[in-house]
């Protein structure tokens, strides 16, 4: 076996214990890190705004639109974040976190 396969095995093996430890530690909070779910509230609470339109989130993660607006969907029926149509532009949707959203996003910088 040459280094390259051995190299990325051992980085595929690091990721995904990485990522269960953060599912663990974020289970409590009803979100995953597998479903971008964190990752996009953290975008989110970090962006210098209140509010970030859905278009940045698709750019920024280079997903596809109904990918971004699905993981939006998600942490909308949890009551972390809320989207709305500015009155300006009815073309638009614009994410902005809930007060628990918030919450989240600071707890898991704690840990």
């Amino acid at each position: 076996m040459n280094d390259d396969v051995r190299c990325a095995g051992l980085m595929k093996r690091i990721n995904e214990k990485m990522e269960k430890g953060a599912n663990e530690k974020l289970r409590g909070h009803g979100v995953t890190f597998a479903q971008m779910q964190m990752q996009m509230l953290m975008a989110i609470y970090n962006a210098d705004m209140d509010s970030v339109p859905l278009k940045t989130l698709e750019k920024h993660f280079e997903v596809a639109q109904s990918t971004a607006a699905g993981v939006i969907v998600r942490l909308e029926r949890k009551g972390l974040v809320e989207g709305f149509v500015p009155k300006e532009d009815k073309r638009l949707k614009y994410i902005r976190l809930t007060k628990t959203g918030k919450e989240i996003c600071e707890a898991s910088e704690l840990e």
